[in-house]
């Protein structure tokens, strides 16, 4: 019997810009959750809980050396889909788990980590990951993170407090993306700039981690919520939705993933 909980993920700044070689801040968010567990059964085949399973290990496996059979696989999530939280990352993550569980002499599992292995599945959901999702559900607490280089800094905790709300509106990441490859062609002096601004937004948060100052965090977060708006990410419901936890008192509030709906990551006070 296999069992295996990964958390979901927080992105405090980084977005978008990350893809291009930016950093990006991530810290896991382990209220929300992915549980796979997996069991034998004698039959030559993998047997899922839930049927989408079947394309998703269809997309790695088909040309691998060695037959993925003989378990059942169920898997259960708190983790909204196309929320910003990396649904995807954890199933990945867990899948990569699983794999070297079960088959740890198969080469193609023995010669690759678990990292490795995960960023590949996650090409299936989103074209091509830059792998920040999947070493954000990886940790254990606040890390920066570039594309090239991986995890380069794991940051101290701080008790700041955030608020995971649901903007009101979906988005799938790869549609997303595609759509920013598109404007970036179109206009690429505007997603120079506004790489710059995530970077400084990315400072502002790794300073705030340093040092605990949640003036610095809010000032992060007021960055790259202007980034959003420039990129076109933002909807007039998302800035609805923004308005009113700042009437509620929210010290700051960004959008986090990929924009054009998904969640808000609001900074409270204790």
């Amino acid at each position: 019997m296999f069992s295996v909980q990964v958390p979901a993920k927080l992105i405090i700044a980084g977005e978008h810009a990350v893809l291009r070689g930016g950093m990006a801040i991530t810290l896991p968010h382990p209220e929300a959750y992915l549980e796979l567990s997996a069991r034998r059964i004698p039959q030559s085949s993998l047997q899922f809980s839930d049927p989408r399973l079947d394309d998703f290990f269809s997309s790695f496996s088909d040309d691998w050396s060695f037959p993925l059979s003989g378990f059942a696989l169920d898997v259960r999530s708190t983790i909204p889909e196309q929320a910003g939280m990396g649904s995807s990352a954890a199933l990945c993550v867990a899948v990569a788990k699983f794999l070297r569980w079960a088959y740890p002499d198969a080469p193609e599992i023995r010669e690759r980590s678990e990292y490795d292995l995960a960023v590949q599945f996650e090409h299936y959901f989103h074209g091509q990951s830059s792998g920040m999702d999947v070493a954000a559900v990886q940790g254990r607490g606040p890390r920066v993170f570039v594309r090239s280089l991986g995890v380069i800094r794991e940051l101290p905790f701080q008790p700041f407090r955030f608020l995971v709300v649901p903007s009101g509106e979906m988005a799938s990441t790869k549609s997303v993306v595609e759509w920013m490859a598109h404007q970036r062609a179109m206009d690429p002096n505007l997603f120079i700039q506004q790489d710059q601004w995530m970077a400084e937004s990315v400072r502002w948060a790794e300073r705030a981690f340093d040092s605990g100052s949640i003036k610095d965090l809010i000032k992060s977060f007021e960055i790259s919520y202007q980034c959003f708006e420039s990129w076109g990410l933002v909807t007039q419901t998302v800035r609805e939705a923004r308005k009113k936890l700042l009437d509620s008192g929210a010290l700051a509030v960004r959008l986090m993933g990929k924009g054009k709906g998904g969640c808000l990551l609001a900074l409270v006070d204790n």
